[in-house]
């Protein structure tokens, strides 16, 4: 069997697996094997055949890539005609019931909705992060970290170590805070932030005298699921949105206002 055959043999092959959705059936296995006779032969059919797939999976690539472009210019376009139109109804629509902006057209309804967002102040999480990990960094250097220790850090005494040492290391935004709020941070503010501590290491060292303690650590914290070593600071938004809606402040989030424009 010369090449000729033997690719479009392959090209045939293919063409069967793909409409059977890439199902290899045992006779087709049985086709694609390399005879030793041939083998040579079939080797640089299977490679033109992989080309020529490698070939169509760029085309499809660039394919994909015109018709996201596409699709990303429609979207700019109903973004931008979207604005306009609650512009628009913000400005000349009738009052609504509900105190929003309504216009009525012969095949639809146009009218505001209010959403709420939250902003967190990620930078600020990790100013305090940073303040915490310092003063705990401070009291290891020590040899103070010890149980009988840590007893004594109760929510009030952690807020007040966090607060001076953010006045230390943050003047500037510590007086703003000052300024906009009457004070730094509460314990609810710092009850709020959701702290993962997690590492990896080699399994055998971790078996090490040395590194003992960090699996000592995650085995009496396994319902904390605590791991060690990275650090890492997150906003506990479920319990944050319900302060801002109860009227609470928290200090590292603001709470927006904007309008949506329904069409129904």
């Amino acid at each position: 069997m010369n090449l000729f055959n033997i690719e479009q043999e392959l090209v045939d092959i293919f063409n069967e697996l793909e409409d059977n959705g890439g199902e290899l059936t045992p006779e087709l296995e049985e086709k694609l094997k390399i005879l030793e006779g041939d083998f040579k032969e079939k080797l640089s059919a299977y490679v033109n055949v992989v080309n020529k797939y490698k070939s169509d999976i760029d085309a499809c690539k660039k394919e994909k890539s015109r018709i996201d472009l596409i699709k990303k210019t429609k979207e700019n376009v109903i973004e931008r005609l979207n604005k306009a139109m609650l512009f628009a109804v913000e400005n000349f629509g009738d009052t609504g019931k509900s105190g929003n902006k309504v216009v009525d057209l012969p095949t639809c309804k146009l009218y505001t909705k209010q959403t709420t967002s939250y902003d967190y102040n990620l930078g600020t999480i990790n100013q305090i992060l940073e303040c915490f990990v310092d003063w705990l960094a401070g009291l290891w250097n020590n040899d103070m970290t010890d149980p009988t220790a840590a007893d004594g850090f109760t929510g009030e005494v952690v807020t007040n170590v966090i607060n001076r040492f953010y006045k230390s290391k943050f003047p500037e935004d510590a007086a703003k805070l000052k300024e906009q709020y009457g004070e730094l941070f509460t314990e609810s503010d710092l009850d709020n932030i959701i702290v993962k501590v997690e590492g990896s290491f080699p399994l055998t060292a971790i078996a090490k005298a040395e590194n003992w303690d960090f699996m000592n650590t995650y085995l009496n914290h396994q319902s904390d699921a605590l791991t060690p070593t990275n650090i890492s600071a997150t906003p506990n938004k479920d319990m944050i949105k319900t302060m801002l809606k109860n009227h609470i402040i928290n200090k590292y989030t603001t709470e927006c206002k904007n309008n949506s424009l329904i069409i129904k």
